[in-house]
């Protein structure tokens, strides 16, 4: 038994460029070592240091050195080790994506489903638990054989290392491909603090029968969700990410990011559009699904295309804002979480002004 420190986990140190590196130990008090040491890279200097992402048999940390000379910091890991009585670790460097995955991510069109769950307290009413289930619906939609990126190590897709990765806030995806001519995939996150749990599934191929297979996936967990939208997209570029756009975050029970051809509104939305829109169908949950003509005719260059948009947006015009009126919502959104917070998500004190 003993700490090692592999060559190329020394190397990676020396690098200027980002470090990834992996903490290898099953010993419970290893989390705390790992803890201690992304401080001490603080006070090394280091421009960013994450928080542990945790992986089965381990810990993942990221690292943007800066200017900081981090050579010393093998050495600083192994001390912290011992002195949480860590006898037998190892200091690594896992396997990282490559330009595969830049061949995939170019695949087009491509189908993609965005799916947000209800927001956490004191932002919504759900629990600030980590988004375990949304982890397991990727990891259906992806089947077997797959493999999990968390942040950007790769690693075997079990339902233990991407449940892991997700409860310790890790950026985290499952793909299944031949890295070449198709794919499937899913992303999961659970936002600031588990605060907006998300998850998006994307494939290339037939993608007609990908958006219907999406939207199939969707309706079936449709009344755990605030929204839920599926259309096809240029290419698989996001497939390793499952955020929205950022004005759109902590929205997505009111607004909607864009028009697409299936998507599942809640309360929030039918009331900023004064009811429900034409042709919507209600579901369980006061869920309603809005489907916007054939999934053919949302495939990038199809000549439909530009109608069904438009008919999208006449329907859906009140959820469609700019970024200052969803600067003004999200802003009030703080204001109203502040007042409920009787769980110390927020530091005591100021509070933004109206």
């Amino acid at each position: 038994m003993a700490i090692v420190v592999r060559q190329e986990a020394r190397a990676e140190f020396g690098s200027a460029d980002t470090v990834l590196v992996e903490i290898r130990s099953d010993s419970p008090a290893a989390r705390t070592a790992v803890e201690q040491f992304a401080g001490d890279l603080t006070g090394l200097g280091a421009k960013f240091v994450s928080p542990p992402f945790a992986v089965p048999g381990g810990h993942l940390l990221m690292i943007d050195p800066g200017a900081a000379d981090l050579r010393q910091a093998p050495d600083v890991i192994t001390e912290r080790l011992r002195e949480a009585g860590v006898e037998d670790a190892v200091l690594a460097v896992p396997t990282r994506i490559g330009e595969r995955y830049e061949t995939i991510q170019a695949l087009a069109p491509a189908a993609r489903a965005w799916l947000r769950a209800p927001l956490a307290r004191p932002f919504g009413d759900a629990p600030r638990t980590p988004p375990v289930w949304l982890a397991g619906l990727v990891h259906e939609w992806t089947g077997p054989d797959a493999l999990a990126v968390v942040v950007s190590a790769e690693m075997p897709a079990t339902e233990e290392a991407v449940a892991a990765a997700v409860t310790s806030g890790a950026p985290t995806a499952v793909v299944a491909s031949d890295f070449a001519t198709w794919v499937r995939a899913g992303a999961v996150t659970g936002g600031f603090g588990h605060l907006t749990p998300g998850a998006t599934l994307t494939a290339s191929g037939d993608v007609a029968a990908d958006l219907r297979a999406q939207r199939d996936v969707v309706l079936a967990h449709a009344d755990r969700l605030a929204w839920a939208g599926v259309s096809a997209v240029p290419d698989a570029r996001d497939l390793l990410s499952a955020e929205l756009p950022a004005e759109v975050g902590n929205l997505a029970d009111l607004v909607v990011p864009d028009v697409m051809w299936c998507q599942v509104l809640s309360a929030g939305h039918v009331e900023r559009l004064g009811g429900p829109p034409s042709g919507a169908r209600r579901l369980d949950g006061d869920r309603w699904e809005l489907v916007v003509g054939e999934p053919e005719q949302w495939v990038p260059g199809h000549p439909d295309l530009q109608r069904v948009r438009a008919q999208a947006r006449d329907l859906l015009g009140a959820c469609l804002v700019d970024a200052d009126e969803a600067f003004s919502l999200a802003r009030q959104r703080m204001v109203e979480a502040r007042e409920r917070d009787d769980e110390g998500f927020f530091p005591q004190g100021r509070r933004p002004r109206r």
